[in-house]
């Protein structure tokens, strides 16, 4: 009890242990860090990146104490809110067949080669549920390779004529520089979330975060 009234009388401060999907700590949240640091620079950032499974398992234990993933989550006791959204795009590389289509032509892609994110990840189950969409899966896609992370995957597509579905944020400046090609993928649009567990305690660091995080939130993304 002393601890929690000493933390609500004085300025955030104290260790803050935020986990992160790949492509939320690379391309998203980085800036809002910075923010928050110049903010209350009595608050201890710990940054940590793992898949989106691992990210809702952390904050379920309590080893992180807040979330942030691309997509849904199995976890249906954490609190989650959409803070941000994000689409999915095609990418090939700049010699691919498809590279000067205008458009993803749906009814081709289980004729191509594919490299996708890990399972577990939210690039990869956004994808999966794009596909379910399309009347397709993952399992009636030729796939080449699983890699675990966007970098290695963009690597590894700019060198063959495979096919990858990745975050247009992860793929905008390799894309701007004509490294690669991509398309968009039509209704692909997936939220960025905050997990937080609502069985523990809310610091005022945590709040300090919640706060800069939901300021342009989407309506309407608490669950």
């Amino acid at each position: 009890a002393e601890m929690v009234l000493e933390d609500m009388a004085r300025e955030p401060r104290g260790r803050l242990r935020i986990h992160a999907s790949q492509t939320v700590a690379s391309y998203w949240l980085p800036p809002r860090l910075v923010a928050l640091r110049e903010m209350h620079p009595g608050i201890e950032l710990r940054l940590t990146v793992s898949n989106t499974s691992h990210v809702a398992d952390a904050v379920q234990e309590g080893a992180a104490d807040l979330g942030l993933v691309e997509g849904a989550v199995a976890h249906g006791d954490l609190h989650r809110q959409v803070v941000a959204r994000d689409r999915l795009v095609l990418v090939m590389a700049t010699d691919h067949p498809w590279a000067e289509l205008a458009a993803v032509p749906v009814a081709g892609l289980g004729a191509q080669s594919w490299i996708l994110r890990e399972p577990g990840s939210g690039t990869r189950s956004e994808f999966e549920g794009w596909l379910s969409g399309q009347g397709l899966s993952v399992a009636a896609l030729p796939l080449l390779l699983e890699l675990p992370s966007n970098e290695a995957v963009l690597n590894a597509v700019a060198a063959s004529r495979c096919l990858a579905a990745l975050s247009q944020r992860a793929v905008a400046r390799p894309a701007a520089a004509g490294w690669i090609r991509t398309l968009p993928l039509p209704g692909a649009e997936r939220p960025f979330a905050l997990l937080s567990n609502p069985q523990r305690y809310r610091t005022r660091a945590q709040q300090a975060l919640i706060g800069l995080l939901t300021e342009d939130a989407p309506a309407g993304g608490g669950t």
